[in-house]
Formats: C-alpha cells, sequence, structure tokens
C-alpha cells in the first residue's frame, strides 16, 4: 500500500486497522511519525484555513506552488470535507509502533527540514527504510516520480505477495 502526504497516514492507518491485507506499506511525505511540538495546533490551524478556496490556495503556496493541473484538482475538492478529515487526523495519528507490514518512508530534503533525528531513530528501531529526495519540498517530492520509483519498485518487489 502506497500513500502520499494525508494518504500516507491514510494507508498507515488502514496498516494499523487491516495488517493482514497489506503486505508493504510506503509513505511518502509523511506517515505514522509521531506529532512534532505543535503540529496538532497547527493541523488544525490549516484544517480552518482549508474550509474555503482562498484558504486552500494559502495553503497550497506554503507548500510549494504545485503545477495548475495539481492546483486545480484539489481546488476541486469539497472543502468542507478535506477540513473535516484534517481536524481528525490532528486528534488520531497511527503509530509507527502499530504497523506490522515492512515499511518504506520518503520525503523531500526541503520539506519541514526533511527526518528529524527522532524520526531517523524510530525508523533503525523498527526497521524501516527511509528515503530523502534531495532538494524537494513536499509537492517536487510527489512529482519527482522517477526518482521515488527508484527505490519504491525494489521495496513493493521484495515484499510482494
Amino acid at each position: 500500500m502506497w500513500g502520499f502526504s494525508m494518504g500516507a497516514r491514510n494507508a498507515a492507518s488502514f496498516a494499523v486497522m487491516e495488517p493482514t491485507r497489506v503486505a508493504a506499506l510506503v509513505c511518502g511525505g509523511g506517515g505514522p511519525l509521531p506529532a512534532s511540538e505543535g503540529a496538532r495546533e497547527r493541523t488544525l490551524d490549516l484544517a480552518e484555513l482549508v474550509k474555503t478556496v482562498d484558504g486552500m490556495t494559502l495553503v497550497l503556496r506554503s507548500m510549494g506552488t504545485p503545477d495548475e493541473g495539481i492546483s486545480l484538482s484539489l481546488l476541486r475538492n469539497d472543502p468542507a470535507a478535506l477540513s473535516a478529515a484534517m481536524a481528525g487526523a490532528a486528534e488520531w495519528r497511527p503509530a509507527a509502533d502499530d504497523v506490522d507490514a515492512p515499511s518504506l518512508w520518503y520525503m523531500g530534503s526541503d520539506d519541514d527540514g526533511g527526518f528529524w533525528a527522532a524520526d531517523i531513530e524510530l525508523a533503525t528501531r523498527l526497521g524501516v527504510e527511509t528515503h530523502l529526495v534531495p532538494g524537494a519540498d513536499h509537492v517536487m517530492s510527489f512529482r519527482r516520480a522517477d526518482e521515488v520509483l527508484s527505490f519504491v519498485r525494489p521495496f513493493l518487489e521484495r515484499h510482494r505477495r
């Protein structure tokens, strides 16, 4: 199972709730990492912002302006539903310790400064494979698919059932 950003959190949640259905877990741009101090409040602030198209546009710019196609696609989402999902995510996060599946986490080196030392320690303890996409922010670590696939494909092949 593979998810990116909020999708990574959703994929990790599914892996926790349905462990027999997930052979391997790939989390890009986020995942089952402990929340940093103030993360709950920041997520709730973002949830409030995305309730409007103007707020969503502001959030997109803060992540690194995606191309027009991605922006238009995201702006077609139901703002109230996205806001509710983000608010819910602020209240509960899947824990990496609860994921049974072999896991790979990746993010851009410029996405909130990359992995924190505590994230790498946790990944090492759990046997999680980690990768940084050099010079990529949140959006670009999604868009640089060829680079990401170079380490995700072999990981998924190794853990295919």
